[in-house]
């Protein structure tokens, strides 16, 4: 089952003082989402990016992306290459997150913390959420460190505000950096902090593992000589269900292959997590021809990475992985489960 992580009420009380000062500046009214502060974790080296939500008025909040995956994320955004009207865009984000809220909004958990603190707020929109987003996972309550590199956070942009409406800093006067806070050991261990201005690290995801085919399965189809009905289809992709039957609620990936020309569903399957959602779905598209009695000469994926990670399959059955960006078949299956479920643990 999902765990609630404990966190001290002293940690609490500092995080809460700390989102009370950021909000009284109303940063919101002077910055907007592309200025980045950047701060360094000081329990395990990490920089976390933090940019200021609300020049809109819709969403008022501290974003902090974590490292140089959750910056990637950031960038991409603001480059306009992610498609929003994907659902599983929400588990691709590493960041921490400080918004301001109506108490409506706030979970009972939240609201519990506040009453031990003895806090109230006033207005639609000045009541403190937390939340920590990893890659894989649903929002989350904040662990003991994460509220305290938050708090930290939260404290640093605060600082760059006051400087820059006193006209001593320009947080954008250097294209591709940014001003980073650098706590120090100081005297009484109280902390003394630095800045320095470092280059924006550039984000490289490790790529997938290649397929292990199973030459048993591989054998069976190539003696069969199965029939080639046209091209396939093949993704894996984030379910959209929340499952917490761990210590933090996780999304799993489901898996599908279909035939282009007329849509029938191969196989779909949700996969475990921690699995390895490319040898799961390498395993796939083989279950599926031993099932099935047809094969394929060409399939079609998404990803150049996933393309990649499939050669061996693709070698070993004498098929081709293409990439398409557009699945059309997958989509017309998402689209019917997420209208099946109301949307319900499907997004298409």
């Amino acid at each position: 089952m999902a765990k609630v992580p404990v966190v001290q009420t002293d940690v609490w009380k500092s995080l809460y003082a700390a989102a009370g000062r950021f909000y009284e500046l109303t940063p919101w009214e002077y910055f907007d989402d592309t200025t980045l502060i950047g701060v360094r974790n000081p329990e395990d080296g990490q920089t976390g990016y933090g940019c200021i939500l609300g020049a809109l008025g819709q969403v008022l909040a501290l974003c902090l992306y974590r490292g140089a995956e959750g910056l990637d994320f950031h960038l991409k955004a603001q480059k306009g290459k992610l498609d929003f009207k994907q659902g599983d865009l929400l588990s691709m984000q590493n960041c921490l997150m400080a918004e301001f809220t109506g108490k409506k909004e706030l979970q009972k958990e939240d609201l519990a913390v506040i009453k031990e603190l003895g806090l109230s707020f006033r207005g639609g929109h000045a009541w403190p959420a937390f939340s920590s987003y990893l890659p894989g996972h649903a929002p989350w309550f904040l662990t003991e460190a994460e509220a305290r590199f938050l708090t930290l956070a939260l404290d640093c942009a605060c600082d760059a505000v006051s400087q820059t409406l006193a006209g001593r800093l320009n947080t954008d006067s250097r294209p591709e950096k940014c001003l980073v806070y650098l706590p120090k050991a100081g005297a009484g261990g109280r902390p003394e902090i630095e800045t320095r201005w470092e280059a924006l690290p550039k984000y490289q995801p490790p790529p997938p593992a290649a397929y292990v085919p199973d030459m048993v399965k591989i054998n069976k189809i190539v003696s069969a000589g199965l029939p080639d009905n046209g091209p396939w289809e093949a993704d894996v992709f984030d379910s959209g269900m929340v499952i917490g039957d761990k210590d933090r609620p996780y999304i799993p990936k489901m898996i599908m292959v279909a035939h282009q020309a007329s849509g029938f569903m191969f196989h779909a399957s949700v996969i475990e997590a921690g699995l390895d959602e490319l040898q799961a779905l390498g395993d796939a598209i083989v279950g599926a021809m031993l099932e099935h009695s047809f094969a394929a000469t060409i399939i079609y994926v998404k990803a150049e990475a996933t393309a990649a990670a499939l050669a061996p399959l693709g070698k070993a059955l004498g098929l081709v992985f293409e990439r398409k960006k557009r699945l059309q078949s997958i989509i017309g299956a998402r689209k019917a489960l997420a209208a099946a479920t109301r949307g319900r643990g499907f997004t298409a």
